[in-house]
């Protein structure tokens, strides 16, 4: 049942140079069954969120390209603690995703030789999907067994 209805103002990803605000009629309902009001959510923006999660990920990615908290928060006209909150907030939905990710049944394995600073790097790749896997530091056993995640496991025949 319809109770009422209130105009709600929503922060959204930059288009271009330019903040956009989205600004959209939302209904509070009242369920007779249980005797509680609740409000109307929308697919993108959490409870009790004045931001879009496409937002948060734009900032995630930007902070990843290197830059600062100082000029995204001067840029999104936002606190630097709330940047670092929404960096923060997209790392773990990137962390989960990775940790669901499942070991690929055909596995590619291939090493680089970088420079003698970083050394080498071995990459896993799905050979079904054609698609890389993972990508870490090393090429010795011992080396790859601490740096894969607990899911991906190392056989026992890798050698260095």
């Amino acid at each position: 049942m319809t109770k009422s209805g209130f105009i709600r103002t929503i922060r959204h990803e930059t288009i271009g140079l330019r903040r956009t605000v989205l600004r959209f009629k939302a209904y509070k309902f009242y369920c007779p069954l249980c005797h509680r009001y609740f409000n109307q959510r929308f697919e993108g923006i959490g409870k009790h969120q004045r931001t879009t999660e496409r937002l948060r990920h734009q900032v995630f990615h930007q902070h990843s390209q290197g830059v600062s908290q100082k000029e995204l928060s001067r840029d999104m006209k936002a606190g630097k603690t709330t940047i670092e909150r929404w960096y923060h907030h997209v790392y773990q939905l990137k962390h989960q995703q990775l940790k669901q990710q499942l070991c690929p049944t055909v596995l590619g394995i291939d090493e680089h030789f970088f420079n003698h600073k970083e050394g080498f790097a071995t990459t896993f790749c799905d050979l079904r999907k054609h698609k890389v896997f993972d990508i870490v530091k090393g090429h010795c056993s011992n080396t790859l067994a601490n740096e894969m995640p607990p899911k991906v496991g190392m056989s026992q025949g890798l050698e260095s």
